[in-house]
């Protein structure tokens, strides 16, 4: 008789085995969820990175491109000068030139 005993199941065993099937779906389930949260997030997060670093980029282009405009401007500006008073601006430069020579020499 002790044969026959073995041989049927323990329905607490087979309940216990379901819970951990159940558990281990679960667990699963869990874990794709986890992984394409962070992928999501992996991903949201590049494109915040670029879309700042897109916005770095814009705004060192405008400044490089007013400040190119403002030293053209200075450039036009000291040209015209010298066009009008072409004495004066050859002495100037002439003082310039004699101070630095005397600083450069020290």
């Amino acid at each position: 008789m002790a044969t026959t005993t073995t041989a049927k199941k323990d329905p607490e065993r087979e309940d216990l085995e379901e819970q951990l099937k159940v558990i281990r779906d679960d667990v699963a389930k869990l874990t794709g969820l986890l992984k394409n949260l962070a992928e999501s997030k992996t991903a949201e997060a590049r494109d915040q990175a670029m879309a700042r670093a897109q916005d770095v980029l814009d705004t060192s282009e405008r400044a490089y491109r007013s400040t190119r405009a403002r030293a053209e401007a200075q450039a036009e500006s000291l040209e015209a000068y010298v066009a009008d008073k072409p004495l004066q601006s050859t002495l100037i430069a002439l003082g310039i030139g004699l101070v630095l020579g005397r600083m450069s020499r020290h």
